[in-house]
């Protein structure tokens, strides 16, 4: 869910679902990873698996990236992944839930 342009500290859409989880558990006034119960949801080698269903388009043109480089002019910095959300925070918080 998370693209490369988050200069932001995340866990993405696991760390989202654990958040949630505990404070299912927990309830919500308990601090993330302060009470009885700690959820984590760990995966390992998924290799090349992305939740973001409205696929790869280039940021500066909104047209889809070129499909058998994942590139735009040449510039992969430019191709990014998204969705389902209306952003990457939106998107990492529908898939978590």
């Amino acid at each position: 869910s998370m693209n490369n342009t988050n200069m932001l500290i995340s866990g993405d859409n696991k760390g989202y679902a654990s958040y949630r989880m505990e404070r299912h558990i927990n309830g919500n006034d308990t601090l993330p990873g302060k009470g009885t119960f700690v959820a984590a949801f760990a995966s390992t080698n998924l290799g090349d698996t992305s939740p973001n269903l409205n696929g790869p388009r280039c940021t500066d043109t909104g047209l889809p990236c070129d499909n058998e480089t994942s590139t735009c002019n040449g510039r992969n910095e430019m191709c990014i992944a998204s969705g389902p959300g209306r952003d990457m925070f939106e998107s990492t918080q529908i898939i978590g839930e």
